[in-house]
C-alpha cells in the first residue's frame, strides 16, 4: 500500500510530524524481504533489438519482449524465428538450426556460433513451404544486435556475427566480460539522510546484494543494523527509493516488499 506506482518509490506516513532534531537520531535498515524482479532485456535499457539476415539476404526484425533471459531463452528466441521463416534445413529427419548462443562458463564469456547453409547434396533438403535455395558455396546467415544487447554478450564493438558472410561455419567468444544482468544490487535512499560527503548522491540507506535468481525471495538481515545519522527537521514521511548499482532507479516488477526500519530519536 506504500508503493508509488512509479517502479522504484515507497513512502510511509508518519502518523505524526516527528522531530529528528536531537543529536543521535538516527536510522538503519534492519530486515527486507522482497523478490528479485528487475529484468535483464527491456525497452527501458534499449538491449531488446536484434536481426537475422538470411543468405538471400531477407531480414527478420525480433523485438524482444520485456523479460529476465537466460542465454539458452536468447537463443530459443531465435529459433522460434528460423522456424517461423523456415531459415533451416533437415538432414536425415533431423532439424538444423544455424544460429545458436550458449554460455562458455570456462572463459566466463558467451559464444555465438553460426552454421554455413550448406549446398545442396544427397539427404539435405529444405522444410516444406521454405522459398529460399540452397548456396552454390556454404554460407552462413547472419545474426545482428544492437549496441546494448552486445553488452548482454560481452563484445566491444562488434554488432553482426560474423561481420560478412563466411563460407566456413563462424564462432565468437566474448570479448569483454558479458553483462547478463545490468542490475546486479539494489541500492536504497531514504529521505531522512543527507551525508554531504557524495557527490552525485547525498541519502544513500544501504545496499541490496541480488543473492538470489530472478523470482526468488531476496533477504536482509543485520545482526547489528548499521544506524545512519538523520538530517536534522521535522518529518512527516519515510521515502525509501530503490537504485541500481549505478544509482538508477529501477523497475520493480513485484512491489511486495516487507521492509522494517529503526529510527531512534
Amino acid at each position: 500500500s506504500h508503493y508509488m506506482n512509479d517502479g522504484c518509490t515507497f513512502r510511509y506516513n508518519l502518523r505524526r510530524n516527528v522531530d529528528f532534531s536531537k543529536p543521535g537520531a538516527t536510522v538503519a535498515l534492519s530486515d527486507l524481504a522482497m523478490f528479485n524482479c528487475t529484468h535483464n532485456i527491456s525497452s527501458k535499457f534499449g538491449n531488446n533489438q536484434m536481426s537475422i539476415t538470411w543468405i538471400d539476404n531477407a531480414v527478420q526484425n525480433i523485438t524482444i519482449p520485456d523479460g529476465y533471459y537466460s542465454y539458452t531463452a536468447l537463443s530459443n528466441i531465435i529459433q522460434y524465428y528460423l522456424i517461423q521463416n523456415n531459415w533451416y534445413w533437415i538432414v536425415n529427419n533431423i532439424a538444423v538450426y544455424p544460429i545458436r548462443i550458449s554460455e562458455n562458463e570456462a572463459r566466463y564469456a558467451s559464444q555465438i556460433n553460426i552454421t554455413c547453409v550448406p549446398v545442396l547434396s544427397s539427404g539435405i533438403t529444405k522444410p516444406t513451404g521454405a522459398t529460399w535455395s540452397f548456396p552454390l558455396t556454404p554460407t552462413t546467415p547472419t545474426l545482428s544486435v544492437n549496441s546494448e544487447m552486445r553488452k548482454i554478450f560481452g563484445f566491444l564493438n562488434q554488432l553482426d556475427f560474423p561481420p560478412s558472410p563466411q563460407s566456413s561455419n563462424y564462432s565468437a567468444v566474448s570479448d569483454t566480460c558479458p553483462i547478463i544482468s545490468p542490475v546486479y544490487t539494489y541500492v536504497l535512499t531514504c529521505n531522512l539522510l543527507n551525508t554531504s560527503i557524495s557527490t552525485n548522491i547525498n541519502n544513500v540507506l544501504c545496499q541490496i546484494p541480488l543473492n538470489n535468481s530472478f523470482g526468488k525471495l531476496v533477504t536482509y538481515e543485520k545482526a547489528i543494523p548499521l544506524a545512519l545519522p538523520i538530517q536534522p527537521g521535522h518529518y512527516s514521511e519515510v521515502v525509501i527509493k530503490f537504485l541500481d548499482q549505478n544509482l538508477n532507479p529501477i523497475q520493480l516488477i513485484d512491489p511486495e516488499i516487507t521492509l522494517i526500519l529503526i529510527l531512534e530519536y
